[in-house]
C-alpha cells in the first residue's frame, strides 16, 4: 500500500488559489490515483473517467473541459502524449521504482525477522523447560546441607547502561537505511542535529540498550518491528521504537508465564513471507 503526500501549505500555493474548488479537488484526486497505481504522476486520458468520479462531483463534459483547462493554465497539469502530468509530483512523492525496491528489501528483512525470532522462541523454550526442571527436581531422601552463600545485588542498584558508541550508532543507522531503503539523517546544520538526535540516535541508542548491548540482538528486534508494522509508513527509527519495547515487554511476559508453566516445544517453521512497510514510509501530510 502506497501512501500520498501533499505539501501542508498546498491550499496556500498561488497556482492552486487560482483554480476553483472544482479544479482544486480535481488535482488531489489526481495525486492519490497517481500514488494508488504507481504512474510516477501520469494520469492517462483513459483514467480521467476513474479520477473525476474520486472527487465525488457530477462531472459533465463542460465541466471537466473548464477544469482540465484550469489545472493547464495554472501550471499544475501539462499534456503529455496520451495523458496528462503532474507538476513536481516526484518532489513530494517516491517514485514507482523506489517503492517496489522498499516493499522488496522489506520483505526480505521481514523474512529474516521472521527467522530470528522463531529461534528466540526456541531458545525461549529451552531455558524455561531447563528452568522447570532445575525448580520440579525429585527430592533426595536424604537432606543435603550447603554451605554455599548466593551473592546478591545490593539494594536499589541498577544494571549499568551498555555503552553506546559512535561505531555502534553508525553501524544500526546503515542497517535501518539499508533495510528501509530511507537517506541516512543529516548533521549539516543546528536544526538537522537536533532532528536527528530525536528521531535517529535516541531511538537508536534505546533499542541497542533494550537489546542489553548486543549488536545482532539490536538488528533482529529492528527486522522483527519492520515486519509487525507492515504497511505503514516508516520515516526513521523512532518510528519503530514504540513496536520494539512491545516486542521486549511480549518477551519478558511469555518467558515469566513460561516458567509458571512450559509449553511443550515443537518445531518452528519460520515464516516464508512477511513484509514491511515500513511502505511507504509513511503519510497525508507532508512531514
Amino acid at each position: 500500500m502506497a501512501w500520498a503526500k501533499l505539501d501542508d501549505q498546498i491550499f496556500f500555493n498561488r497556482k492552486i488559489t487560482c483554480c476553483d474548488g472544482f479544479a482544486r479537488l480535481m488535482h488531489v484526486a489526481g495525486i492519490v490515483y497517481c500514488a494508488g497505481q504507481l504512474t510516477d504522476g501520469f494520469v492517462p486520458d483513459t483514467a480521467i473517467g476513474l479520477v473525476t468520479g474520486m472527487t465525488g462531483l457530477p462531472f459533465d463534459k463542460q465541466m471537466l473541459s473548464n477544469v482540465l483547462g484550469q489545472l493547464l493554465s495554472n501550471n499544475l497539469w501539462s499534456r503529455q502524449d496520451d495523458g496528462y502530468v503532474i507538476h513536481d509530483y516526484l518532489d513530494y512523492n517516491p517514485s514507482r521504482e523506489t517503492i517496489l525496491t522498499t516493499k522488496e528489501a522489506r520483505k526480505l528483512a521481514g523474512k529474516a525477522g521472521g527467522e530470528a525470532k522463531a529461534l528466540r522462541s526456541v531458545a525461549s523454550a529451552n531455558q524455561n523447560a531447563k528452568q522447570n526442571a532445575k525448580q520440579n527436581r525429585t527430592p533426595s531422601p536424604y537432606p543435603i546441607l550447603s554451605t554455599s552463600t548466593k551473592e546478591t545485588a545490593p539494594d536499589g542498584a541498577d544494571p549499568s547502561r551498555p555503552k553506546f558508541s559512535n561505531a555502534d550508532r553508525g553501524e544500526l543507522e546503515r542497517y535501518f537505511c539499508e533495510l528501509t531503503c530511507l537517506e541516512p539523517p543529516k548533521y549539516g546544520t543546528e536544526k538537522e542535529r537536533r532532528t536527528a538526535g530525536t528521531r535517529w540516535v535516541a531511538p537508536e541508542r534505546e533499542i541497542y540498550e533494550k537489546a542489553n548491548g548486543d549488536m545482532g540482538r539490536a538488528k533482529a528486534l529492528i527486522q522483527e518491528a519492520l515486519a509487525d508494522l507492515d504497511g505503514m509508513t516508516i520515516e526513521a527509527p523512532a518510528s519503530i521504537l514504540k513496536t520494539v519495547k512491545g516486542i521486549v515487554a511480549k518477551e519478558k511476559r511469555g518467558d515469566a508465564s513460561g516458567r509458571l508453566q512450559p509449553k511443550p516445544t515443537t518445531t518452528v517453521m519460520a515464516p516464508m513471507d512477511g513484509s514491511f512497510i515500513m511502505p511507504v514510509g509513511s503519510s497525508n501530510a507532508r512531514r
